[in-house]
């Protein structure tokens, strides 16, 4: 009458690629031995701004190995693992994190504006004097329908003596995102 004890499980917290994969220890045996562990997978649910909903909410339980190739983009799930002794003794140990599949890569727009001085712009090109001052201000505004962009990163600007930045950086938080 003892159920099986000793199982866990394991997952990212976001997978960038349409499967994401498990990481799990079967149940250990216990009184008359395991006679399975059957891994699930609760239906999708969608993000709210880029956060999944908490798992006690999930439902549904579809069996799966891993990795696990038959996720959606942009949805949320939680994985169960289920041991069952030979006599018919459950237990089950669910994620506590669900896990977020975003496999779209984030997409920017970038402008430059306040140019001034010696700096003059073509589209998205930049082009200065290089005996006169000059600035322009770059500004990335970074999507992701999914998870929300993490951060942009401006590099370092080249191509003339006596040329300076200020602001190379990366930058992390909401979107847009400025560099001068």
């Amino acid at each position: 009458n003892t159920a099986p004890s000793g199982g866990s499980i394991s997952v990212p917290s976001s997978a960038t690629s349409a499967s994401v994969t498990i990481t799990s220890t079967n149940y250990n045996y216990a009184g008359s031995g395991i006679a399975s562990n059957v891994l699930t997978r609760s239906t999708g649910q969608s993000p709210v701004g880029g956060v999944c909903p908490a798992p006690g909410t999930f439902t549904g339980a579809t069996v799966v190995t891993s990795p696990d190739s038959g996720v959606v983009n942009g949805q949320c799930y939680v994985y169960t693992l289920t041991g069952t002794d030979n006599v018919g003794n459950t237990a089950s140990v669910a994620t506590t994190n669900a896990v977020l599949v975003d496999a779209t890569a984030p997409s920017d727009a970038i402008t430059l504006t306040c140019v001034a001085g010696g700096v003059f712009k073509s589209g998205t090109t930049v082009y200065y004097k290089g005996n006169a001052a000059g600035s322009f201000k770059v500004r990335d505004t970074a999507t992701d329908a999914s998870s929300g962009p993490a951060s942009a990163t401006f590099g370092l600007l080249s191509g003339g003596a006596g040329f300076s930045t200020h602001n190379s950086e990366t930058i992390s938080g909401s979107s847009p995102y400025d560099s001068t």
